[in-house]
């Protein structure tokens, strides 16, 4: 039994089935997917939490998810221009914009043209991140070895002799950019991707940054047909081996008899269903609250390293005409305050819910769904979104938490209200052409949505918080598929990182968990085989091509 529909459980319960596992996937929600799932107002679609992905072709995580979809799940390149910092928002006329681009001679020259005389620093920036990227494997090794290994090379200190990950862990963020350049502009242009992770750049590992960074170094992608065909390809995987996705079916215990987890709890059937292994994909925090309340001081040493996250507030916005009678292209806009991340992200958090609601937010992502999916149109015929998401403090609404979707009352609905209202405007002063659209739908999600849809406790969009904490060798070694609870296994991106590509990944560890199998090595062994055969096809071509030209 797999809790959870997001896509760590999906990942989980697909490469069970493929292993011929009959598994039952339980979802709270009305939709499976988790944060990838689409849903539709007032004839517009938008998409709940997938944004872009970078997942380039050659990738391994390609060849993984291609695997899990069986080929099925098609991905479109967006803009070679992904991602736009605009910097100096709160002066929107002296507003600096610098692009970053696919692949890393693109992205380095593009920076070059916002920050001419900083080759030297970039030089030694792409370094880093390439040095970060090499280690990572031993972050995924701690993660793969028996538990009692994991100890043995902390205890002795050796996982510092065989690895250098950890000392990318312990450099925050803005330590990595204080000691690169004294350029506070160039900093916040690097920096802005920490909205991706919700993290503030100085409590943030370094190695959070350099992913992201590698990640999208060669482009970034979304899913043709949107967010919602993850799950839709994924959901045929599971029921060919006889198992089933329920959705409405949430688990409101994790049943645990001598000691081991036999199964779980169901309000909607009242009943109690039994299997061989539970994964949790809810993450930990909500996993916790589902044992029996004597098996949870168990889980302590999980909850230990973690703090919630992040919350946020999301605007839906939908308009009449297409994305390209608009100029939306498949990009995404980061609009930052001022250079000063830190600070005003600090100084933003400190005000009230009503300040806060008619202040400048230090950063808003701007993003335009439906210029990245060719066949929106065939589903929202001359009609296009757009989408806006900042971070938020949960205390701002967290008096409204025990009232009923819709039925929150007047305050709470204009107080939402004035952040959709405020944010709208604050693009609108960037991009004066959206003040000649024509809204037809807008709507705002706050952190109490995310918990009525997603179930996020205090309603975090990326789990529990990504601070340096989280990344000590104790912790990667503490936050694993395993538990001292027999049966009961972790399958959320809690136990690896936040994201698409790594929820996927979480799926992996925990069937590797069930299986007793290190399928991440299979997969690498896979991926060398397909990247062989692809370039054997590519240097077969280039040779009938040159032939035909002789």
């Amino acid at each position: 039994v797999v809790v959870g529909s997001g896509l760590s459980g999906l990942a989980a319960a697909a490469l069970l089935a493929k292993a011929g596992k009959r598994v039952l996937v339980l979802e709270q929600h009305d939709q499976a997917g988790g944060c990838c799932h689409s849903f539709f107002e007032k004839g517009f679609e938008f998409d709940a939490g997938v944004h872009y992905i970078g997942i380039g072709p050659k990738e391994l995580t390609r060849t993984y998810l291609d695997q899990l979809t069986e080929g099925q799940l098609e991905w479109v390149p967006m803009h070679d221009a992904y991602d736009t910092a605009v910097l100096g928002t709160a002066r929107p006329g002296d507003a600096e914009w610098v692009e970053m681009r696919s692949g890393r001679d693109a992205l380095r020259a593009s920076l070059l043209r916002s920050f001419p005389g900083e080759e030297a620093t970039l030089d030694r920036y792409f370094k880093l991140i390439r040095d970060c990227r090499v280690s990572q494997l031993g972050y995924i090794g701690l993660k793969f070895m028996p538990k009692w290994a994991a100890q043995l090379l902390i205890a002795t200190g050796l996982i510092h002799r065989t690895t250098d990950f950890f000392k990318f862990t312990r450099l925050s963020v803005q330590q990595a950019m204080d000691e690169l350049t004294p350029n506070k502009k160039l900093q916040a242009a690097l920096i802005y991707l920490y909205g991706d992770y919700g993290t503030l750049p100085d409590d943030a590992p370094f190695y959070l940054h350099a992913s992201l960074i590698q990640h999208y170094m060669w482009g970034a992608y979304f899913p043709l047909g949107g967010s919602s065909e993850i799950a839709f390809h994924l959901i045929p995987v599971i029921e060919r081996a006889g198992g089933k996705v329920l959705v409405n079916a949430a688990v409101d215990e994790i049943v645990v008899e001598g000691g081991r987890a036999v199964g779980v709890h169901t309000a909607k059937y009242d009943r109690v269903i039994r299997a061989r292994h539970v994964i949790s994909a809810a993450g930990v925090f909500n996993t916790v609250e589902l044992l029996p309340e004597p098996q949870r001081p168990k889980l302590a040493h999980m909850t230990r390293h973690l703090r919630h996250g992040v919350a946020g507030i999301s605007v839906f916005i939908g308009v009449a005409g297409d994305a390209a009678s608009h100029g939306f292209e498949a990009r995404n806009y980061w609009l930052l305050k001022s250079e000063n991340c830190v600070e005003d992200m600090r100084a933003y958090y400190a005000l009230s819910a009503e300040e806060a609601s008619r202040a400048t937010p230090p950063v808003i992502f701007l993003s335009f769904p439906s210029a990245k999916d060719p066949t929106f149109g065939e589903r929202c015929p001359d009609k296009a979104t757009i989408e806006l998401v900042t971070p938020s403090r949960w205390e701002w609404f967290e008096e409204w938490q025990e009232g009923r979707v819709l039925k929150r009352g007047d305050e709470y609905d204009q107080l939402k209200a004035q952040f959709g209202d405020s944010l709208w405007q604050r693009v609108k002063e960037l991009f004066p052409h959206l003040n000649d659209v024509e809204v037809e739908y807008l709507d705002v999600g706050t952190p109490l949505t995310n918990t009525t849809y997603i179930a996020s406790q205090r309603g975090v969009i990326y789990g529990a918080d990504h601070n340096r904490e989280r990344f000590t060798p104790q912790a990667a070694a503490d936050l694993r598929p395993e538990t001292p609870i027999p049966g009961l296994v972790m399958g959320s991106t809690d136990i690896f990182l936040c994201g698409v590509v790594p929820a996927s990944l979480a799926g992996l560890m925990s069937a590797s968990t069930v299986l007793g199998r290190n399928v991440f090595d299979d997969l690498v062994k896979l991926h060398t085989s397909v990247s062989k055969q692809r370039a054997a096809s590519s240097s077969s071509a280039a040779a009938a091509k040159n032939g035909k030209s002789q």
